[in-house]
């Protein structure tokens, strides 16, 4: 036994660096336990476990966050939309309203024009004249007032009436009656409430004065 022994220790010779290494090692070792146990920051084998599930749960926070500004912004941004189209149509439908009431008054100044102009060349130039039932329409509705048919026209729509035949001169002759008995309910319901401002008179006028054409003839 003893020569197997010595048959060993001769095959491997005693280095004693060897042995120095591994015992300056193993100091090491426990020396850099002795740090780890004592430091308060240090994780355990379970904490670290659980580190990886933390990141998806943050990521996640940080998704719904987004979502919700996301959805603020998208919100903001279709209510200045709205808020746009709304002005927007209200001021074309402003422009349409005025280009309308524009119209419609270029369209009465032109027919007003095209009928004073018709009564007028049919007492100045009648052989030229051509009748035209629209214009004498419009002559006759508008009548009884002065700002559409002016003083001179009217004394020229006076002549012009004499010759009216037909329902056209029933439907005026009906008309001015209307007026005159309701200028004759006014006149006496002023008198009696002076405290009324007195009616009128410019259409109670000419309404007379059409009746008395008419009976002329």
């Amino acid at each position: 036994m003893s020569c197997q022994v010595a048959g060993v220790l001769s095959a491997y010779p005693l280095n004693t660096n060897i042995y120095i290494d591994i015992f300056q090692y193993s100091y090491y070792q426990i020396c850099l336990f002795i740090v780890w146990h004592n430091n308060p920051f240090r994780c355990t084998a379970a904490e670290l476990k659980c580190q990886p599930d933390a990141e998806p749960t943050s990521q996640k926070n940080k998704n719904k966050l987004k979502r919700l500004k996301w959805k603020k912004r998208r919100a903001k941004k279709l209510y200045s939309r709205n808020q746009r189209k709304a002005k927007k149509l209200q001021s074309t439908l402003v422009k349409e309203t005025a280009d309308d009431d524009d119209n419609v008054k270029q369209s009465l100044n032109e027919t007003r024009a095209k009928a004073l102009a018709y009564l007028r060349q049919w007492k100045r130039a009648r052989d030229n004249w051509k009748y035209n039932k629209n214009l004498q329409k419009w002559l006759l509705k508008h009548a009884f007032d002065e700002n559409m048919v002016p003083g001179k026209s009217f004394a020229r729509l006076v002549l012009y009436v004499q010759k009216l035949s037909g329902s056209a001169r029933e439907r005026l002759v009906a008309t001015c009656e209307r007026i005159v008995s309701e200028g004759q309910a006014n006149d006496t319901v002023a008198e009696q409430d002076t405290s009324n401002p007195e009616p009128n008179s410019v259409a109670c006028s000419r309404a007379n004065a059409l009746l008395a054409s008419l009976n002329n003839t």
